[in-house]
């Protein structure tokens, strides 16, 4: 499934909060995709970059994602640096 933001006009650095109901035994099967994306009007939009969460994640996306799986019900917030790489481009089903 796929759910669009919506798009911030004339704001290079939106920050996005948003809430997904999900059982905890769906989450520990899913994978949240975050993709950037530039929109041009009467242009294709290009795509900024793109960050990936879940069990098949590395490295501090995959321990975020723990730490999010053991602090159930409560925010767990962290930063992370958007990969040049759509999300799942490189994830082998």
């Amino acid at each position: 499934m796929v759910f669009p933001a919506a798009y911030v006009n004339f704001d290079l650095s939106p920050l996005k909060e948003f809430f997904y109901e999900i059982t905890f035994t769906e989450l520990t099967t899913k994978t949240l995709e975050v993709t950037v994306w530039d929109y041009d009007l009467g242009k294709s939009n290009d795509f900024i970059g793109g960050v990936s969460l879940g069990c098949h994640s590395q490295g501090e996306a995959l321990q975020h994602w723990i730490d999010c799986l053991k602090n159930k019900g409560q925010k767990v917030e962290r930063w992370h640096t958007l990969t040049n790489e759509l999300p799942g481009s490189a994830v082998q089903e």
